[in-house]
């Protein structure tokens, strides 16, 4: 399978741009991977979960469905990038990306441990400083320490979700011949390192000369 690899930032002004670089690229693809995690998480899942590191969980779920989308409306979505290629090529979607409650899941230990002693440290915080009533600093102090605790988990898992995506691209390739993989600029050269051995893909675009 041939596989382009169209990397950038998720939401910016030039999404037409990228649209236009993999056409000039790839005569007709026939499927688009998605950093898409591979499935949604359960109700069940959200509540363990939550109870299990509430501070990063709340700051994720806060940072996808209200902070991202208020930043995304001056921009458009890459989105767009992987609706073009379905609706003109007949490309199939296939999401990539490892669930990120699973992935916390198992590292249970460390973010368990992580958020309470941040919890701890925000109540020494406002005890000691005595801004009980002043809620609105208190969220502040809360988001600041999520924010932090979110960038870490990032950080920390960017190769096992590189090597997520790249299994679950290995393991479609005796079905399509060529491929177009829509994905932060972050993961492209992770992700090609790690499907660089492997003889049933090939990797158009090795290099990062498309992150816009």
């Amino acid at each position: 399978m041939r596989l382009y690899i169209n990397s950038g930032k998720h939401a910016s002004r030039k999404i037409d741009q990228r649209i236009s670089e993999i056409e000039q690229n790839v005569s007709s693809p026939d499927v688009v991977f998605t950093e898409d995690s591979v499935r949604s998480p359960t109700l069940r899942e959200y509540v363990s979960t939550f109870a299990l590191a509430p501070l990063l969980v709340g700051t994720m779920i806060l940072w996808g469905k209200v902070v991202l989308p208020a930043v995304q409306l001056a921009f458009e979505k890459d989105k767009k990038i992987e609706k073009h290629l379905e609706m003109e090529y007949g490309a199939d979607i296939v999401p990539t990306d490892a669930p990120a409650l699973e992935l916390i899941q198992n590292e249970s230990k460390l973010w368990s441990m992580s958020n309470w002693i941040s919890l701890g440290l925000i109540w020494f915080i406002v005890l000691y400083t005595g801004i009980l009533n002043e809620y609105l600093l208190i969220f502040t102090i809360l988001f600041g320490f999520g924010v932090s605790l979110f960038l870490a988990f990032l950080a920390g898992n960017q190769y096992a979700r590189n090597r997520h995506i790249a299994e679950r691209i290995r393991s479609h390739s005796e079905k399509y011949d060529e491929a177009v993989l829509v994905t932060g600029g972050e993961h492209q050269q992770g992700i090609t390192e790690l499907l660089h051995s492997s003889d049933a893909v090939d990797v158009e675009n090795s290099s990062q000369s498309n992150q816009q």
